[in-house]
């Protein structure tokens, strides 16, 4: 995005409010002003940003770690626009914060969500990622269906984000797809307890005890069919795993957004849930709204039926299957990445002057 945006009529500040050096040499060249406040007050790192003059502040925290001290910052309103956007997927619940940037997928027009900011939905996914290469993901290999003889289902969102109903539902995928596997990654997997405990939930939510053939050893055997990886040593290992994975079967009410952009740059297809009216949340949107700008509306649910359908349909086109590994990561890149980063910082500043064009009209009535 930095490098998108439009120099000649953007000035472009950072504040970087924690102190890793992770980025930092990479992205600061591409702004006009790199500023470190970590360790600084809110209200000190507020009077910066206002000395500095700064036209629009888009925060990008939210309600995680550093949010008592940015959100503060927010707070003693530094600035005449304040935007909330990427981090958290969720309001900020700061009147003071004008603006929240979404997408159409993400919040439907129908959305009963609440939040304190106004939504801008972009015309395209409210996200744009770096090149595979600058995320350091490694090529894809072949489906391991190829080399197993049986799919593997799976998912590496953070095990928080797992609800009872979305194991149910992917305990009926498995029920459906005979000899799969299901393939899962936590931090916790490192000890055997954690490993028994997570695999007797799972299997209390997805084995269907009505079923007839259920007795006894029902359980047992589901829980022989789950492959559960503990963290990985470094960020290539971590996504070599996708290599054992055939289908990423995503989550909710807690979709995945990271790990959903890795599986498919890795060529591992996903199938998602989207909410609309009611039960539309933001967080359970964001894999519907990435597969919808590569092509892969066809994998994206609106019920749960539809979800196990589309899971099953697709675990047994085994061409189709070899066709994604081959083509997602080209794919994402034209359509989520580099080049499309200058169409998205294009739209991105046709918003931002829309801001100030309404501040401008409010301010002379």
């Amino acid at each position: 995005l930095f490098r998108a945006h439009n120099r000649d009529t953007f000035h472009i500040s950072v504040y970087q409010a924690n102190t890793s050096n992770a980025h930092v040499e990479e992205l600061s060249p591409l702004t006009d002003s790199w500023v470190q406040v970590a360790g600084l007050s809110a209200q000190e790192i507020a009077s910066r940003v206002r000395d500095d003059k700064i036209d629009l502040l888009v925060e990008i925290s939210g309600l995680t770690l550093l949010h008592r001290t940015l959100l503060e910052v927010m707070a003693h309103r530094p600035a005449p626009i304040q935007v909330n956007w990427l981090g958290y997927p969720n309001t900020s619940g700061l009147k003071c914060m004008d603006y929240r940037i979404t997408d159409n997928i993400c919040d439907p027009i129908d959305s009963t969500q609440i939040y304190t900011e106004e939504l801008v939905r972009l015309p395209t996914c409210f996200i744009c990622v770096p090149k595979p290469e600058e995320m350091k993901i490694p090529v894809a290999v072949a489906p391991p269906a190829t080399r197993n003889g049986y799919i593997t289902f799976g998912t590496f969102n953070n095990l928080a984000k797992h609800s009872n109903s979305c194991q149910k539902v992917w305990g009926r995928v498995l029920a459906e797809v005979s000899n799969s596997r299901f393939m899962a990654k936590g931090l916790a997997f490192t000890q055997e307890a954690a490993r028994q405990s997570w695999a007797d939930g799972f299997a209390q939510n997805a084995v269907d005890k009505s079923a007839t053939d259920f007795n006894f050893k029902s359980m047992s055997k589901f829980k022989g069919r789950l492959l559960l990886k503990p963290a990985t040593h470094s960020y290539f290992d971590h996504c070599r795993l996708y290599d054992d994975m055939d289908i990423m079967l995503d989550s909710w009410p807690y979709s995945g957004t990271v790990t959903s952009v890795e599986a498919l740059l890795m060529g591992v297809p996903i199938v998602t849930l989207h909410r609309r009216g009611d039960t539309a949340i933001h967080a359970n949107n964001v894999t519907a709204s990435i597969l919808k700008q590569v092509g892969l509306e066809d994998l994206v649910a609106s019920t749960e039926d539809e979800f196990v359908q589309i899971a099953v349909r697709l675990s047994q086109d085994h061409g189709r299957l070899q066709e994604l590994r081959r083509t997602l990561r080209p794919k994402c890149i034209e359509t989520i990445s580099a080049p499309t980063a200058e169409t998205f910082g294009m739209e991105l500043e046709a918003e931002y002057r829309k801001m100030w064009s309404r501040l401008l009209d409010e301010c002379c009535q």
